[in-house]
């Protein structure tokens, strides 16, 4: 796949055709230190090959991370499966995204 250049269009950050934007690590942002909180685990930086519309809401300066149940390899695929383990533990991490916001 070629590499994205990013281009500034009327309504902000556009991808060429044929192309997928990079979502840039960001140190010390808002979003890797909330996981961090609420998992008790590091956020570690990785390159994976897929795409993601998470992109476009970083380029909003919207502080972004990628998360989810399950593994890339099982997603997306016409056998795709996620163990229930994956999905309890994707649940009760849910539940303390919604018990720490503030309204």
């Amino acid at each position: 796949m070629p590499a994205a250049r990013n281009e500034i269009g009327r309504n902000g950050l556009v991808e060429r055709p044929g192309t997928a934007l990079a979502l840039r690590w960001q140190d010390n942002s808002a979003a890797n230190a909330f996981i961090e909180e609420l998992t008790g685990s590091a956020v570690i930086p990785l390159s994976v090959p897929f795409g993601t519309d998470a992109v476009h809401i970083q380029a909003a300066d919207i502080p972004t991370v990628i998360m989810g149940p399950g593994s890339i390899e099982q997603a997306h695929q016409p056998d795709e499966w996620i163990a229930i383990g994956q999905l309890e533990a994707a649940s009760r991490f849910l539940s303390r995204v919604v018990a720490s916001a503030t309204f």
